[in-house]
């Protein structure tokens, strides 16, 4: 099997992983993917073991969270869902907002194969 490995210099993480964050939340809420996305996206303990040392507190938040999007979309009222999207991509517009004067674009793909 063919792999994807994307390097970033880690000064830059946060902006990147939120940004992933941002993506993925826009398109379950206009319904492009599936609510539980989030359960094997960003909320895989192995994502998060190794991003959350460089993410904000903010974003550690939401991105722990990301495991109950399915959850919130069935226990709460769209509306409540759909708020609280919005409130967590206000979150991560903010916090790219702040990076993007010291961002460096560099990213290095490189494929591999795995067994």
């Amino acid at each position: 099997m063919t792999f994807l490995q994307i390097q970033i210099h880690q000064s830059n993480a946060e902006f990147y992983v939120a940004t992933l964050a941002l993506g993925l939340l826009n398109a379950m809420k206009s319904g492009a993917i599936p609510f539980e996305t989030g359960i094997w996206s960003l909320a895989r303990p192995q994502f998060l073991d190794e991003t959350l040392p460089f993410c904000s507190p903010e974003l550690q938040m939401i991105l722990q969270q990301f495991d109950e999007l399915d959850a919130l979309s069935t226990l709460v009222s769209s509306e409540q869902a759909m708020q609280q999207m919005d409130d967590w991509i206000e979150i991560l517009q903010n916090i790219m907002a702040k990076h993007i004067p010291n961002i460096d674009c560099q990213i290095i793909a490189q494929r591999f194969q795995a067994a």
